[in-house]
């Protein structure tokens, strides 16, 4: 009787380990993309791949020509919190569509371009889903000669896109549709579609299918990426700005709501005190640039709070008058007031340092209103744990520390704040440590 009893037991389990496999065989990968550019830029550009669940999980990468002929693939198991770097040009040599697939959220794809002159931009690849809508602020800054918008096909629909352009007083003055090749892209300048004096946010929607969307502009003959957002909100942050007299400063911010709305500004330091404020207003589906020194003085490092009445968009150009490089940083959402899009409350960064004259310096903020207490791994290139550190924050303090020593002379590895309270703000810059000058921004990514 025992005995039949266990062969039952054995033989349920058997079914359900079936069946477990084969909902794991027919689910769909989780895709990441983004449109490789080369003709916009002179340097080089990396693909990072980074295992965050500690599995070891494969992926495949699959890059695609502008017509979506496939011309390369890559099949890959990463080692646990290992790394993959990969020269997009050995795989890619104009224009086309990277796709990254993995079975789990907890895989991150980067694309990091170093241009000639050591500045770095590191964007992480769009997740790719169903149909969406997504806004980008493609308002021209007088620094800047020409805005693009690469839209691309990840997962072979080959669906139709609808991009709207409205003027920076709000009116919709040009739409257009057109169809994605299946696996293809599609590169649009904005200024065939809209005046560049007048141009406002644009709005960009899939049917039939998920894309890829970005906006890259050319500033001092240089890509600077705009990630698009379909997510709006009505308090947005911008971590790690600098109201400096050695840069421009500018603030950027559309109203999504049709609506328009009051807008204001406020400059935190870094111990979270408010220094100053500003008050504008937005017409429905206006964009308006704000100098930041003009309205608010020469304040230093803080964080810049923007709230609406109504949702909005908002991105930070920071611009150094000697050398001409330009940041763009998008706002986001407070993180005390949203709610988490992943459950395993883990955030992670790249290092990415190419030489040894190199810093990289990770900044922190809680803005909430409870103290922290978070746990930071540094892995390897590898995947090995090679450094710790717990941090303690009070509410609306920051720290900021150079990470280069957990690291040694390796140029590449990955940072993983562990258990991170969904009231943390982690930002990174990439400097040179001879002259101070600042080559690249980032945000940590959130899974």
């Amino acid at each position: 009787m025992i005995y039949k009893e266990q062969i039952r037991i054995v033989s349920y389990l058997i079914i359900i380990a079936c069946f477990t496999l084969l909902l794991a065989s027919s689910a769909e990968p989780y895709t990441q993309s983004i449109s490789h550019i080369p003709k916009l830029y002179k340097g080089n550009a990396f693909l990072l791949v980074t295992d965050l669940s500690g599995m070891g999980p494969s992926v495949a990468i699959k890059f695609h020509d502008d017509y979506g002929r496939e011309v390369s693939s890559i099949n890959k198991l990463l080692r646990p919190k290992g790394k993959l770097q990969i020269a997009v040009d050995d795989h890619l040599k104009a224009s086309g569509c990277i796709a990254v697939e993995s079975s789990s959220d907890l895989v991150l794809a980067e694309y990091v371009l170093l241009n000639r002159d050591q500045t770095i931009s590191i964007i992480p690849l769009q997740s790719v889903s169903g149909n969406e809508r997504y806004f980008i602020n493609c308002f021209r800054m007088p620094f800047c000669q020409e805005s693009y918008i690469t839209l691309s096909d990840p997962k072979g629909n080959g669906p139709m896109v609808q991009m709207e352009f409205y003027a920076k007083t709000g009116e919709l003055t040009k739409i257009i549709r057109k169809m994605l090749r299946p696996y293809g892209i599609l590169i649009l300048k904005v200024s065939d579609h809209i005046d560049k004096d007048i141009q406002g946010k644009v709005s960009v929607r899939s049917f039939s299918g998920g894309i890829s969307v970005y906006g890259v502009n050319i500033c001092n003959k240089k890509p600077v990426f705009a990630l698009p957002s379909n997510i709006s909100g009505r308090e947005l942050l911008i971590a790690g700005s600098t109201v400096a007299s050695e840069a421009t400063n500018d603030l950027v911010f559309a109203d999504v709501s049709a609506k328009g709305t009051s807008v204001k500004v406020s400059m935190l330091d870094e111990y979270g005190n408010l220094v100053s404020e500003t008050q504008k207003s937005l017409l429905p589906n206006g964009t308006i640039a704000m100098n930041l020194m003009d309205e608010l003085g020469k304040l230093g490092d803080g964080t810049l709070k923007i709230k609406g009445a109504s949702e909005i968009l908002a991105d930070y150009w920071e611009r150094n008058i000697k050398t001409g490089d330009c940041f763009f940083s998008n706002a986001i959402i407070n993180p005390a007031l949203d709610k988490p899009r992943f459950a395993g409350n883990l955030m992670s960064v790249s290092y990415f340092v190419p030489n040894e004259n190199i810093e990289f310096v990770l900044s922190i903020l809680n803005i909430g209103r409870k103290p922290i207490i978070a746990e930071l791994e540094f892995y390897s290139l590898d995947g090995e744990k090679i450094g710790s550190s717990k941090i303690s924050l009070q509410p609306d303090k920051s720290i900021k520390e150079s990470v280069n020593r957990f690291f040694a002379k390796s140029h590449l590895g990955t940072i993983i704040v562990k258990d991170a309270n969904s009231s943390l703000v982690i930002t990174s810059s990439i400097q040179d440590i001879n002259n101070g000058r600042l080559l690249g921004k980032t945000y940590a990514i959130s899974r």
